[in-house]
């Protein structure tokens, strides 16, 4: 299995066993499990499978990203990493259906994004080790005032960056692009075959 062990996308893989190979877990939250789970089945493709998991967690990053418009919410700027990062990985595993330099570039713009939405989270988790023992709270006054301003720094960057970048018009064009991509192979495996090509399926090689 590959296991994501930080913010950097530094990857703990498995051993390369056959006939299984390497396997990876996406974790996606909707609404509701059964639209999907009715849409996903043993004869849906591979291109198929990419356009529903992307679509819903494309949808979760465009509503997080308008949230932030109306209210500086350090929590939806967390969630709204969360679904950016879940896309990167969508993209990694697809890449040998897509094109690669393409997919490459939308990995880097989504990482970018990301990196952008966390800074605020970066600081919040600081000062939650700094204030998690209440003796040491009171002798750290300038520090955590020192982060307070760095957090609001950071929480003015994050909604500034991600108001300007255009989080829609990305991922509209990231998702046209690669459903264009995955059209244009012939024949697209079945989430019932196995397959030597990297992807959100059971088997990999």
């Amino acid at each position: 299995m590959l296991e994501e062990l930080d913010d950097e996308a530094r990857w703990l893989t498995g051993e390369a066993e056959p006939p299984l190979g390497r396997g990876i877990n996406f974790c996606v939250t909707l609404p509701s499990i059964q639209p999907v789970r009715q849409r996903l089945t043993a004869a849906t493709s591979a291109a198929e499978a990419f356009v529903v998991l992307a679509t819903s967690t494309s949808a979760e990053a465009v509503r997080r990203a308008h949230t932030l418009r109306a209210k500086a919410d350090p929590e939806v700027l967390h969630k709204l990493r969360v679904a950016l990062r879940r896309l990167r990985s969508l993209w990694w595993a697809y890449e040998p259906l897509l094109d690669r330099k393409d997919a490459k570039l939308q990995r880097e713009e989504f990482k970018y994004l990301a990196y952008a939405a966390g800074r605020t989270r970066d600081w919040d988790v600081l000062r939650d080790i700094l204030t998690g023992d209440q003796l040491a709270r009171l002798s750290l006054g300038p520090l955590l005032r020192a982060v307070g301003e760095h957090r609001a720094d950071a929480l003015s960057f994050s909604r500034r960056t991600i108001r300007s970048a255009g989080v829609e018009e990305i991922l509209q064009r990231a998702m046209t692009g690669a459903r264009q991509q995955l059209d244009s192979h012939a024949a697209s495996p079945t989430l019932a075959e196995p397959s030597s090509r990297r992807r959100p399926l059971p088997r990999m090689r």
